[in-house]
């Protein structure tokens, strides 16, 4: 694949249900795009569940995509702080 973007949200567990969750996608949040070996910190939006995503740049600048396959992520916020990148291409 060429583009991962993951978005990290509120994200909370429904009660009374078997593991289903409500995210919180109009509270927006911060999320990171990783293609051609880098990676870049976005911020984005959704009106409601059925709007596109906005992704916008520190600079206030539109997120672009590289051409090619996508996969989105939506991470519990809680767990942006344990995102760990390595670099394994020096081995």
């Amino acid at each position: 694949m060429t583009n991962l973007l993951i978005f990290f949200a509120d994200i909370r567990t429904i009660e009374s249900t078997k593991g289903l969750v409500s995210v919180d996608y109009q509270s927006g949040g911060t999320g990171v795009y990783f293609t051609d070996g880098g990676l870049v910190e976005f911020t984005w939006s959704k009106g409601d569940y059925e709007s596109l995503f906005s992704m916008v740049l520190a600079d206030g600048s539109d997120l672009k995509l590289n051409p090619g396959k996508t996969m989105m992520c939506i991470v519990r916020n809680t767990y942006q702080s344990s995102l760990e990148i390595t670099d394994d291409s020096a081995e």
